[in-house]
This record gives C-alpha cells, sequence and structure tokens, in this order.
C-alpha cells in the first residue's frame, strides 16, 4: 500500500469528547488518506478521527451491520 495523498478533512477547535475522558484532546481533527495497491490496483480513501464514533461495539452503538 501507498499513500498517494493526505490531508486535513475537519478541524474544531474543542473536542466534544474531552468531557467523557480524564485525557483531553487538545482539538478535534480528521485526516484523511488516499492509498492505493499495486498488486491488485485497489485504491480508497481512510479516515482518521478523534470526533467520531469513540468506542464500543459497533452494531450495539449504530444497530445490527446488514450485509
Amino acid at each position: 500500500m501507498r499513500v498517494l495523498e493526505y490531508g486535513g478533512h475537519d478541524y474544531k477547535d474543542t473536542n466534544r469528547y474531552n468531557a467523557n475522558f480524564k485525557a483531553k484532546a487538545k482539538c478535534g481533527f480528521t485526516l484523511v488518506f488516499k492509498l492505493h495497491c499495486e498488486n491488485c490496483g485497489l485504491t480508497d480513501f481512510v479516515k482518521i478521527s478523534n470526533m467520531g464514533w469513540q468506542g464500543g461495539r459497533y452494531d450495539e452503538a449504530h444497530g445490527k451491520i446488514v450485509p
């Protein structure tokens, strides 16, 4: 996998989850990476954020995943 591009997608001066945790985040952010696999040709985007879903099981937080 190669990272072809990256960038900041979203930025907030505060983080809404700070009230729920002992360790405080300096800000809220989302980073975006465009990835590409030379072997299979797959190109996709990946987001890493500290502003979205913060834990627990996905199916419990948002309902059952339906294939």
